[in-house]
């Protein structure tokens, strides 16, 4: 199946993320080749994952400012809520940010992390879609193949029929860059056909090429430049992907639900709105990147995937581990310690989190 998304061209962001997965992807292919552009996106995903926690925590935090503050927010829509003047709405905007800054949250800081990560998944999926491009090793065994092929008289002959049955941007193969292009979309059985019919010169000498990019490339028979196929293994990236997605928003979603106000009428809760809207996502997103999966790189499915994962357990943690309260709830906050394990974190002031570790037999002393 051909790449119908994301069909930028290379740019800034495909050069700078390319950078690291190459020096990650070098430090993995000097240990061993085999399975190497797979542990590279593994630890790639980790580093991207570590280094937003920071945004993640405050996206938690915001989101659990947010669900403390519904009261106050209930009030204040009830206020307006039979005024559809300008003016009305306007105050009643006004006094909606005017609470949201008393408390230090906002709506749309939730959304920071998402909207992080587009450009990285644009760049990551160009990256990978190219990777015989951009990962500097394997652009040295294509450039190996296609010298190798093109040593051929008759190479034309042999390769524009497969052309012709590949939806690919290229019109010919006379440059290099083109035939590595159809080169990298050609699968071990397309190979093993050609080379049955080339010269034993040049015959001899492709396998062995072959095999070390499909060493680069595969990952437990998946090749991770590829797109997903319905008819073998690969089919299982999709599945996963899609059930992580599942499962993540549905830990989301658990930690963000909201009590429903026995005295508010039905339907006018504007929690229970929000558990609503979160209901038709939990199905709705991970349907979508199921469909959208067959459409990007396996490897791609593994950043997104191995993704969901981290955030689950990320999630699971923040709700174990981290306290939340707003500025007006300290002094109620304050009287009730969290101790979980050998990690406590108390309230501050200001209403934040503070992270303090404390050792098990100090408390025993105590």
């Amino acid at each position: 199946m051909p790449y119908v998304l994301l069909n930028s061209q290379p740019g800034i962001l495909e050069t700078f993320f390319s950078k690291i997965l190459n020096v990650i992807f070098d430090f993995i292919y000097s240990i061993s080749p085999v399975y190497s552009l797979g542990i590279a996106i593994i630890l790639f995903t980790i580093l991207i994952k570590v280094l937003l926690l920071p945004i993640a925590l405050k996206q938690y935090t915001s989101t659990k400012k947010m669900k403390i503050i519904q009261p106050e927010m209930k009030i204040i829509q009830d206020k307006y809520k039979d005024k559809k003047d300008q003016e009305s709405q306007q105050k009643m905007v006004a006094e909606m940010n005017a609470l949201y800054g008393k408390h230090g949250t906002t709506p749309l800081s939730g959304c920071l992390p998402a909207l992080i990560q587009i450009p990285i998944i644009f760049a990551l999926f160009n990256v990978l879609r190219d990777a015989y491009i951009y990962i500097s090793e394997l652009s040295n065994k294509y450039d190996l193949i296609v010298a190798k092929v093109m040593t051929l008289p008759n190479y034309k002959e042999l390769f524009e029929p497969l052309l012709k049955t590949k939806q690919l941007l290229i019109k010919d193969i006379n440059s290099v860059d083109n035939l590595k292009t159809l080169a990298s979309n050609i699968n071990n059985t397309e190979w093993t056909a050609l080379i049955n019919k080339m010269p034993d010169s040049v015959a001899s000498a492709l396998p062995s090429l072959i095999t070390a990019k499909n060493n680069i490339e595969g990952f437990f028979t998946i090749n991770l430049t590829n797109v997903p196929s319905y008819t073998d293994i690969s089919i299982l990236i999709p599945i996963i992907t899609a059930l992580t997605t599942y499962l993540s928003i549905k830990v989301t979603s658990a930690s963000t639900k909201s009590a429903k106000d026995p005295k508010a009428p039905v339907g006018d809760d504007t929690a229970s709105q929000i558990e609503r809207s979160m209901a038709t996502m939990i199905y709705f997103i991970p349907g979508l990147i199921f469909i959208t999966a067959f459409s990007f790189p396996s490897g791609l499915g593994i950043y997104w995937l191995l993704g969901n994962i981290f955030s689950i357990f990320q999630q699971l943690f923040f709700d174990k581990y981290i306290k939340v309260s707003t500025k007006d709830s300290v002094k109620n906050a304050a009287d009730t310690s969290f101790v979980a394990s050998d990690i406590s974190i108390p309230i501050t002031t200001k209403g934040g989190v503070v992270n303090e570790v404390r050792n098990k037999r100090s408390k025993k002393r105590k």
